[in-house]
């Protein structure tokens, strides 16, 4: 949650701001370690038509406690230049402005000029400002005047930002940190995801298209709940009639009262935020399915939405072809990155629609700059797409790196620009789309990437047997499918110092499979086996509370299985008995071999039963005895016979 709660920690201060001063102005400085003198400026709206008249103030702060000498302040307005031009263009209007001494503190400077003099047509003219002190150049600011007549038909814009959050518990369900709650806290104080959602909600009409992170949501509800959180070495339980808990509850009720009153269109993450090309390059593709699945799900259970969610939004907007095909049919539209599309209009392919994130735009609002300059360069880069005549163009903005408190000022500017309309993506999924081929513009995997999916498919591997060996009733399935789709989570992946968070995930699978697979014994009693043929009874003992779908395959050499050596067979909690008939073909001592696996032919373990075959040593016996008997019967009928004689 620290990035969210870095990310909008200027929230309220800058909406203050804003309201204090009762009026259109844009405050321009660079976000530069403090020299002994600065600029700043400011004009008295936001764009102006060609019958206005603009007073531009600049004020020039000396920040030490001295007077400083030889200040000069130059400005200057240009013709409007295209980007592969590299001439530069006429000076329309500029101004060198000088102090000799300033004192401590600010010291300001106006600039009025009416447009319709200065000979202006709509358009985005540069203006640039160069501070210097005695000759040297301190400081140089280069932004946009904006000059716009025409109010119909408007530019559409569409602002996506993303709520996404990293894994804060482990995989027994116990906090590590408190780091999301404090990002829920109403406490102005600490100025975090709760006051950027209050804020969309009380005071800007602008529509937003907002992404939700399923992994988020999950966390917030069981935060709600009361929750477990690790003090130090001991484990602490939070009860939900504490602030932090009731906190959090507020903040997702705040969420279904943003979207009940509309003001932000829905669109949901993959469940844990995986790469999805990463999952698709390996064949994962029913992880791929169960992330889309699970998130759509989950997002729409917790956010109490009456119909399913139609918008998907890539981890890091990261998709390629095999991926964008596989969302054909469980989505309606995505959002992206594309090589070759002209960035203004939806293509549709496969059914799915696509619209392409305008990079440019995107790059211009997270530059490290103040956010009034920031903001201004991109009013001026939507200015030069309107002026363009793009009908029906639509601009999608990601905000995924936007600054802290950029935001409120991005959307109250906005409410003032009356030829930029926000829309909800929703809104142009009717509309007819490019039928164009396009290339999309994945990112490749690092070393670090690829290495933690190996230990990613060595579980994975396990899982499976799992899911295998185990009835789909089973509730332990989906506990642990639950652990595999959080470890794929791109965060885990992609940085060194995350992946540890990963491997407990994957430990805790490998684990719980490991020990209940130990859990099943092989009696290897010695078997006798009296007789040529008969039934070799196997005790296999299932120590698990719930049964499992094994294969038992045996093999001896000396016995050979007219009904053959391999049977399926669910075991049972308990001891379990299974008969094998057997042939003896040898007698002695033999070894039977017992092979278990899974239907799948996973190898479970081995086994060797020692198997006393006795019948011919019987048989040799019986042989013996009855020779010996007919010795005797001869014996006995010859001294007969000599008797007989005797008595003759």
């Amino acid at each position: 949650m620290k990035r969210l709660l870095i990310r909008h920690s200027l929230t309220i201060l800058s909406v203050i701001f804003l309201l204090v001063n009762l009026k259109i102005s844009l405050a321009f400085s660079q976000n530069l370690p403090q020299p002994s003198v600065s600029l700043n400026f400011n004009f008295d709206k936001i764009y102006y038509s060609t019958s206005d008249e603009f007073i531009l103030s600049i004020r020039v702060a000396n920040n030490t406690t001295q007077s400083v000498k030889n200040i000069r302040v130059y400005f200057s307005i240009t013709e409007p230049k295209k980007p592969e031009e590299k001439k530069i263009k006429k000076v329309i209007l500029s101004r060198s402005l000088y102090k000799n001494k300033l004192s401590p503190g600010f010291t300001a400077f106006e600039v009025r000029e009416k447009i319709s003099q200065l000979k202006l047509r709509e358009g985005v003219y540069p203006i640039k400002f160069i501070l210097k002190q005695r000759g040297k150049i301190v400081e140089e600011i280069n932004s946009s005047l904006i000059i716009v007549n025409r109010l119909t038909p408007p530019l559409n814009f569409a602002l996506v930002l993303p709520l996404e959050e990293n894994v804060h518990f482990n995989s027994e369900g116990i906090y590590l940190d408190d780091e999301l709650v404090q990002g829920c806290d109403n406490n102005p104080q600490l100025p975090g995801i709760y006051f950027l959602i209050a804020q969309i909600i009380s005071l800007h009409n602008s529509r937003v298209n907002l992404v939700f992170s399923p992994i988020l949501l999950e966390q917030l509800k069981d935060l709600s709940d009361g929750y477990k959180i690790l003090d130090g070495e001991r484990v602490k339980s939070i009860p939900s009639a504490l602030r932090g808990p009731s906190n959090t509850k507020k903040l997702l009720q705040l969420l279904k009262s943003l979207i009940t009153n509309q003001k932000v269109e829905v669109l949901f993450l993959p469940y844990a935020s995986p790469s999805l090309p990463s999952l698709v390059k390996r064949g994962w593709h029913e992880d791929f399915n169960q992330q889309i699945k699970e998130g759509e799900k989950v997002a729409r259970k917790i956010l109490e939405l009456p119909n399913k969610i139609e918008g998907v939004y890539p981890p890091n907007l990261n998709l390629d072809s095999k991926s964008f095909s596989l969302l054909s049919g469980k989505v309606k539209y995505v959002v992206g990155r594309s090589k070759n599309l002209f960035p203004y209009q939806p293509v549709k392919k496969n059914n799915l629609l696509f619209f392409p994130i305008d990079l440019e735009a995107s790059s211009i609002l997270s530059q490290d700059t103040s956010h009034q300059l920031a903001v201004q360069d991109f009013l001026a880069y939507l200015a030069k797409i309107y002026l363009s005549n793009q009908i029906n163009s639509l601009v999608v903005v990601d905000f995924s790196d936007i600054k802290p408190g950029r935001l409120e000022v991005l959307l109250f500017s906005l409410e003032k620009v009356p030829w930029v309309k926000a829309r909800f993506l929703r809104e142009f999924t009717n509309f007819l789309p490019q039928k164009i081929k396009f290339v999309l513009n994945p990112q490749s995997e690092s070393s670090v990437e690829k290495s933690y999916y190996e230990k990613v498919k060595k579980t994975r591997e396990l899982f499976n047997l799992f899911l295998d060996l185990t009835m789909e009733e089973n509730p332990l399935r989906e506990k642990l499918k639950r652990f595999l789709l959080i470890a794929e989570n791109r965060s885990f992946s992609q940085a060194k110092d995350f992946q540890n968070k990963g491997m407990e995930f994957l430990q805790a699978i490998q684990n719980s499979v490991e020990e209940d697979l130990k859990k099943i014994k092989v009696s290897e009693t010695k078997i006798t086996l009296a007789s040529k043929s008969g039934k070799i009874p196997i005790s296999i003992l299932n120590q698990n509370n719930y049964p499992l779908k094994i294969r038992v395959k045996v093999s001896c050499a000396g016995l050979s299985f007219p009904k053959g050596g391999a049977r399926e067979y669910t075991l049972n909690p308990k001891e379990n008995i299974l008969s094998f008939p057997v042939v003896a073909e040898k007698y002695g001592q033999l070894k039977l071999s017992v092979r278990l696996e899974s239907l799948n032919g996973k190898l479970i373990k081995t086994s060797a039963i020692p198997i006393a075959s006795t019948y011919l040593s019987r048989l040799i016996s019986q042989i013996f005895f009855t020779l010996i008997l007919l010795a005797i019967l001869l014996l006995i009928l010859r001294y007969q016979l000599k008797k007989g004689e005797r008595f003759k």
